[in-house]
């Protein structure tokens, strides 16, 4: 008995040694914290390659992540997404046609109430239309609005600076 206690006792010391002390999906959870911790100054921004994408079928063109992929290209509707390095996060752009008049920047936050934009952070008027700003937790949501269209991307916080220039590119063909 006692030697199969020892046995035991070496084979379980072992193992420990072997895996330092923890198993393989601590180890796995503790190298993905690390790698987020590395990519969570903002330099994926820097890795995102936009292209310029032209949807005849609504009359528009757009940059777009040149890794994203199409999700919808229709008369009523444009979907795209890029899923990021994390794979909890992505780029996702949808441009619709937008309905009822929108002259001022109220109007404009006022409507996208109806979007359930709530915590509007920002707000603009720009040359061609209105920008506003709109932070849920770490995910936040740019609308743009130029004539028949609206635009919203949805991306984690430290890339809304992308997400601004990619809203402010939307230009209609029409």
């Amino acid at each position: 008995m006692k030697k199969i206690v020892f046995l035991f006792t070496i084979i379980t010391t072992m193992n420990l040694i072997s895996c330092d002390g923890t198993n393989s999906k601590e180890k796995e959870v503790k190298q993905n914290n690390e790698k987020k911790e590395k990519k969570s100054d903002g330099q994926e921004e820097d890795n995102i390659e936009l292209t310029n994408y032209e949807n005849s079928k609504m009359g528009f063109t757009i940059l777009v992540p040149k890794k994203a992929k199409v999700l919808s290209d229709g008369e009523y509707g444009f979907t795209t997404s890029q899923i990021l390095s994390d794979n909890m996060n992505e780029v996702n752009i949808s441009v619709n046609p937008a309905f009822g008049e929108i002259s001022s920047l109220d109007g404009f936050k006022k409507d996208l109430k109806n979007f359930m934009a709530t915590n509007i952070t920002k707000a603009e008027q720009t040359n061609n239309g209105f920008l506003a700003v709109n932070e849920q937790g770490n995910i936040v949501s740019v609308y743009y609005r130029t004539g028949e269209l609206q635009a919203k991307i949805s991306v984690p916080k430290n890339l809304q600076s992308l997400a601004e220039k990619i809203a402010k590119s939307v230009k209609s063909t029409k």
